[in-house]
Order: structure tokens, then C-alpha cells, then sequence
């Protein structure tokens, strides 16, 4: 019996290591996202223009001997600007960028881990996880609070891939 369970517990570890790894991003390359969120924190709400870059590595062959896509992406790079204070607050990616996509919502989840932005006006630090819905048909990432609050800062907002990202999980490659 004993062997059962651990042939089942490992047929199960293997089968959500392939759920996780089935997320194709494409194609490979830098992606830049951009567009308008409103940033809040206790001492107010800014309008700021909001870009991301992403890399998308380029995947070792898949089963059809193509590179077609990778697997996995990160976050390279997070900027506020527009007029003050948006150029004044600081975005930092502390835990190497990588995305975690969840598909088992309707429109699915992009989530960041170790997200930081610096209020300089409040002079704290917001710390966490950005959380957004990314609708694959028109490459833009929705940010909509409460679910995309970073600790107590708030983003609300949109932005969009200037080029042909696209981010979904299919159950097979192909």
C-alpha cells in the first residue's frame, strides 16, 4: 500500500510540474508593455505612465524540434513616469522578475512576486506581489484593485504589449 501512495504522489508532482511548465510565451525576445495607471497611497491617487519590460528567453526544442517559444519569462524592468510625483517613485523587482501565470480563471493571472514601490512623499516602501488579468487577444495586462494592490499602494490601470506578446497555456505544444 505504501508503495501505491508514493507512486501516486509522484505521478501527481509530475503532473503539476507539466501544468506549470505548459505556459508558452512567444515569441522569444524583449516585450515592452505600456500605459496609463492611477498609483495610490495614502497621501493620494497619480496619473502615471506605467512601462514594463519582459524577456522571454529563447526554449530549447520542444517535441516538434521547433523554438518557437519558451516557457518561462521575467520581468526585467518596471518604470513610473508622467508629471510629479510619477517619475519620483521608484519600482523595483527584488526576486529576479519571474512571472507565474494562472490560467484557471476566466481571464487569466499574471502575478510578480517581490514587487517594491518607493513613495517618496509618504516616505514608505510598498512591498509584495502585483497582480494583474492578461487578455491575450488584445496583449493587455489589467490592473484592478484590490487584487492588484502591491501591500498598501494601489494600481489601477491598464497596459498593453507594443509588439506581438502573446501568453497562454495551452495543454499540449503545438
Amino acid at each position: 500500500m505504501n508503495k501505491f501512495a508514493i507512486l501516486l504522489a509522484g505521478a501527481a508532482a509530475m503532473m503539476g510540474a507539466q501544468a506549470a511548465n505548459a505556459t508558452t510565451y512567444t515569441p522569444a525576445g524583449t516585450h515592452t508593455l505600456t500605459g496609463t495607471v492611477d498609483v495610490s497611497k495614502s497621501l493620494g491617487t497619480y496619473t502615471c505612465t506605467l512601462t514594463v519590460t519582459i524577456n522571454v528567453p529563447e526554449a530549447a526544442p520542444d517535441a516538434h524540434g521547433t523554438f518557437s517559444h519558451g516557457h518561462s519569462a521575467t520581468v526585467t524592468s518596471a518604470v513610473l513616469s508622467g508629471g510629479f510625483p510619477c517619475g519620483a517613485i521608484g519600482v523595483a523587482i527584488t526576486n529576479g522578475g519571474v512571472i507565474t501565470f494562472d490560467d484557471s480563471v476566466s481571464l487569466p493571472k499574471i502575478i510578480v512576486n517581490g514587487v517594491s514601490i518607493s513613495a517618496p512623499l509618504s516616505g514608505r516602501t510598498c512591498d509584495g506581489t502585483l497582480t494583474g488579468r492578461w487578455d491575450n487577444a488584445t496583449r493587455t495586462l489589467y490592473f484592478n484593485p484590490p487584487e492588484s494592490n502591491v501591500a498598501t499602494c494601489k494600481i489601477d490601470g491598464s497596459i498593453t504589449a507594443t509588439g506581438p506578446l502573446s501568453i497562454t497555456n495551452p495543454s499540449y505544444c503545438g
